[in-house]
């Protein structure tokens, strides 16, 4: 039971170079985000979506009716549904300004942001972790009408969000466990990438594949996934190393204050 979320970022848009704060500015994609989208269409070309969800910003719809035009399901574009809440974060009297703008108009806040964007509430918009609550209502939804079904060959479905760095970051962040974003900086998500997530419930989340580039040379069909049993695997492993460095650091070091107390 389950569903496989294929997360896209936008491509590319002017705004992007000038390094702004985007937010809910409805800016149309570069030459060069036409052309990422182009390329993640062709990645994404064999995959078989039941359902699209996507922001209702211009930029996103963009990149979101690129990637169904190259899709190989019948009747795609008729399942393509606009979700306010997968819209960017509301950056309310930050957006349209640069980090040096708005750190002259409010002293020390994009400090702040940088160092611990979990603890912002941007002045006239919403926190992080407030654009995450809404985010997580579409996935909700998805769940409740994808979570139980399966493709003719027995497989979850596959679902596909498009939207903007903001809620792709604070997305992973959920998936991670890390509250309230506070991994959001941690995270990289470029222009156009693609995130895998199978997803059997909302705070049940694997984290497949994540930021594929546009132009990265990796297909879909040649990935091989992380399943839940080999991730639980590698974690048991590596306590495992941890344990015994963490054993053999302790022996050395009361062997070393032994042998120090015998010197002096």
């Amino acid at each position: 039971m389950g569903i496989n979320l294929y997360l896209v970022r936008h491509g590319n848009t002017s705004w992007n170079t000038s390094d702004k704060f985007r937010g809910k500015a409805d800016i149309f994609l570069s030459e060069l985000g036409r052309e990422q989208a182009t390329s993640q269409g062709k990645r994404l070309s064999k995959v078989k979506f039941a359902h699209v969800y996507c922001s209702p910003l211009k930029r996103a719809q963009e990149t979101a009716t690129k990637i169904i035009s190259l899709n190989c399901t019948p009747g795609l574009k008729e399942k393509l549904e606009i979700k306010p809440e997968l819209a960017s974060v509301d950056y309310g009297m930050w957006e349209g300004l640069t980090p040096a703008e708005v750190e002259e108009k409010w002293p020390g806040s994009f400090d702040k942001y940088a160092k611990e964007p979990h603890t912002v509430v941007f002045p006239g918009g919403e926190s992080l972790s407030q654009r995450l609550d809404k985010v997580l209502t579409v996935l909700d939804e998805a769940l409740l009408k994808y979570g139980d079904k399966k493709d003719s060959e027995g497989n979850d479905l596959n679902i596909l969000f498009v939207t903007h760095q903001v809620v792709t970051r604070t997305f992973l962040c959920h998936c991670f466990k890390l509250p309230d974003a506070r991994g959001y900086w941690s995270i990289g998500q470029e222009t156009a990438c693609l995130n895998i997530i199978t997803i059997a419930e909302r705070d049940e989340c694997v984290v497949e594949k994540m930021n594929i580039g546009p132009f990265d040379p990796m297909k879909i069909e040649e990935t091989e996934s992380v399943t839940t049993d080999s991730l639980k695997t590698f974690i048991t492993k590596s306590t495992l190393i941890i344990m015994f460095l963490s054993t053999f650091l302790l022996d050395f070091v009361v062997y070393v204050d032994s042998t120090l107390w015998k010197v002096f």
